[in-house]
């Protein structure tokens, strides 16, 4: 998960085994609208965050215990109990 939040800004997360704990990083402060990104070379994947869509910085990378298929999607999150949230996502790429 590459995220952008409006209290805690960028971050990337992941479990690097099924049903394992999560881990975090920090990608530093940021608000939406943001660029993220993450790419998956055989089990590495690496997340990436830009203000602009062209210059690209790491926020971290983690080898990740996966095999056959992957599925990928977009997601939006309150973290307030009962409390929707919505989102607008664009320029959306799977490569």
């Amino acid at each position: 998960f590459m995220m952008v939040t409006p209290g805690k800004g960028l971050a990337f997360q992941r479990r690097r085994t099924s049903g394992g704990l999560s881990t975090h990083t920090s990608g530093g402060s940021g608000t939406a609208p943001y660029w993220v990104k993450l790419t998956r070379r055989g089990q590495t994947v690496t997340a990436y965050s830009s203000t602009n869509g062209t210059t690209w910085r790491t926020v971290g990378e983690d080898t990740l215990a996966t095999s056959g298929t992957v599925l990928v999607g977009l997601a939006v999150g309150s973290h307030v109990a009962r409390t929707a949230a919505n989102a607008t996502f664009s320029n959306v790429a799977v490569r």
